[in-house]
This record gives structure tokens, C-alpha cells and sequence, in this order.
């Protein structure tokens, strides 16, 4: 998209949900957020290119999720962002956590 700083997954897009975008900010009723990702590297490289600045993805509730792509650095491998992420705001629904939930237990 000409002009967005935003990395779009799945078969999310601006004209399919028009002012149906959520953030941290608007989760006033929902502290932490679930969301499945399968971002590639070479579409996770447009943030370190500068140019993107967020993920846009449908959580598991349906809703449409937008949040810092910075917080999936320490999840990127050569095969990119996978896996289930649950995203925890605070109470002025800023972000504040991220974590995988889909990793085995340790043993």
C-alpha cells in the first residue's frame, strides 16, 4: 500500500472493515488480545527498513488488532514471526507485554 506503515496479515484490509480498527488504545473492555501470526522475514524486513511501523492482524475473537511490530523482534527467526501471541495492555490500555502461548511446556 502507497504510503502505510503498517504490515497487513492475513485477509485483513483498510476497505474490508472500514472504522473497525482497534488498538491498544480502544480495548477499553479487553486487557489482552490473542492473535495468530505467519509474518515471513522478507515482509518483517519492511520494519527494519523503516517501513512499517505496525502489525495489523485479526485476533481470535475476530477483531482487528494493530500493534507495535518492534515487539515482535525477540520472536523473529530466519523463518520469520509464527506462532500464537497473546497481548496484554495495561489500564490506560496501553501496550505493555507480549507472549507466546503456543510453545511447548519445558521440561
Amino acid at each position: 500500500m502507497e504510503g502505510s506503515r503498517e504490515i497487513f496479515y492475513g485477509n485483513t484490509s483498510r476497505s474490508e472493515c472500514p472504522g473497525l480498527w482497534f488498538n491498544c488504545y480502544l480495548l477499553k473492555k479487553m486487557q489482552r488480545v490473542t492473535v495468530q501470526l505467519n509474518i515471513s522475514p522478507e515482509r518483517f524486513q519492511a520494519y527494519y527498513e523503516g517501513v512499517v511501523e505496525h502489525v495489523v492482524a485479526t485476533a481470535s475473537d475476530g477483531r482487528t488488532v494493530k500493534f507495535p511490530a518492534r515487539v515482535l523482534r525477540p520472536f523473529l527467526s530466519y523463518q520469520g514471526v509464527q506462532g500464537t501471541f497473546e497481548i496484554t495492555c495495561d489500564a490506560n490500555m496501553k501496550f505493555q507485554s507480549i507472549r507466546r502461548t503456543d510453545l511447548p511446556p519445558s521440561q
